[in-house]
């Protein structure tokens, strides 16, 4: 397994040869349709992306972008970006985490959860911050979801 120093020199170089980055048709193609983006410049797009990702990972020949709610995946060698995709629950990364971590997490989220339901009664549906709220509420269920899932205590 890679130490954080590893991981760092690999983001430094992916983030260093970022005016290397390219795609094919194809690729720009695929990243559309796989993020439902509408931008006319992908490569643009997945560039600030890169430059703002959460996790970047090297894994084999590849680098793997972790940002809010996609992977990016660019060729190490070739610096090539070859597709991106939405990520699926079966890939959030909880490694690293512990089971304390995790039961942590989820007493903290139904607290969260417990305050946004009060906080409902008090705002006026249809609004932009009933909206919000509602938006809230349902992904923090989701993460609680998730963790009883990662700790087992839910059938998947």
């Amino acid at each position: 397994m890679e130490d954080d120093y590893t991981k760092m020199i690999n983001k430094n170089e992916l983030i260093e040869n970022i005016n290397k980055l390219h795609t094919t048709k194809l690729g720009i193609g695929r990243i559309k349709q796989n993020l439902g983006i509408e931008t006319d410049d992908v490569l643009d797009w997945c560039k600030q992306q890169i430059k703002q990702a959460d996790d970047i990972l090297r894994s084999g020949k590849n680098w793997y972008v972790h940002t809010d709610d996609s992977v990016i995946t660019v060729n190490a060698q070739s610096y090539t970006i070859i597709t991106a995709h939405k990520i699926t629950a079966s890939e959030i990364r909880t490694d690293g985490f512990t089971e304390t971590d995790l039961e942590d997490a989820y007493e903290a989220f139904l607290s969260m959860i417990h305050k946004l339901e009060k906080t409902q009664e008090k705002i006026k549906p249809g609004t932009p911050q009933w909206t919000t709220l509602i938006r809230r509420l349902k992904s923090l269920r989701l993460a609680i979801t998730l963790i009883n899932r990662e700790l087992k205590k839910e059938p998947q």
